[in-house]
């Protein structure tokens, strides 16, 4: 026997993480909802009356953070969880190849035990592989969740547009009464549901974080499966005995 044939490459998916695919900064995504608040003192005094906080500056606190790298991680655990696979199976086509020309005791223990090993692998690739699939929810959730953010920070800043325009109205027509009644009465409305969009923006934000949390438990019961795969590797599962011992 001159050698085994190796069934696959298990180095050539060490590669280094490319640029995440369908995912950008959840920043650009509130970027893009455009300027939250008019530059007219009337918009910004309406935004000021809602809220106790600067809506968008809480808004990108909230996703702060480099969450590209959070999905190019994902990536990471399915390339090591590939090479585990390649490993697995080269090992397997290797025990099987011997196995054809090896016989006796010692044969038995080598074959239970690389058989041992490729299983363990599979056990290693099986938990990298879910550690991915949490990491791109995760990713994902977190992209998506700041694009309806963005949304909803867009129509905030409509409503205190609305709201100005309103309160001018009011102003201006003001010796009429009914006018200014009106005007107020639209100003008044827009204001509460604002205080609503609020409402809906920090509810998805917390939807988001629960999310992440069990995100972050299935990791950590994926990372003790793969923990006590990799406690099987040492030794040989079964030890052999040499008759003339």
């Amino acid at each position: 026997m001159t050698g085994f044939h190796d069934e696959a490459r298990p180095v050539s998916r060490l590669t280094p993480p490319a640029a995440p695919e369908e995912f950008a900064s959840p920043l650009k995504a509130l970027n893009d909802a455009g300027d939250l608040v008019s530059p007219t003192s009337w918009a910004a005094k309406a935004v000021r009356l809602v809220f106790e906080c600067d809506p968008m500056e809480t808004a990108e606190k909230w996703f702060a953070g480099d969450w590209e790298a959070y999905a190019r991680c994902a990536e990471v655990w399915g390339n090591l969880g590939k090479f585990c696979a390649d490993l697995a199976a080269n090992i397997d086509a290797g025990n099987r190849e011997l196995d054809t020309t090896w016989d006796g005791r010692a044969a038995d223990a080598a074959y239970a035990y690389f058989q041992a090993m490729q299983g363990n692998l599979r056990d290693i690739q099986h938990s990298l592989e879910g550690m991915r699939r949490e990491y791109l929810v995760a990713s994902h959730g977190i992209w998506s969740t700041a694009e309806a953010v963005g949304q909803v920070l867009g129509e905030i800043g409509d409503c205190a547009a609305t709201v100005a325009v309103s309160w001018a109205v009011g102003a201006c027509a003001s010796w009429t009464g009914m006018g200014a009644a009106a005007g107020y009465a639209v100003g008044a409305a827009e204001l509460m549901r604002m205080a609503e969009l609020w409402g809906e923006a920090t509810a998805l934000v917390n939807t988001l974080q629960l999310k992440i949390d069990g995100a972050y438990g299935q990791v950590a019961n994926l990372g003790g499966e793969m923990a006590g795969a990799l406690n099987g590797f040492p030794l040989p599962r079964s030890a052999y005995d040499h008759p003339a011992v």
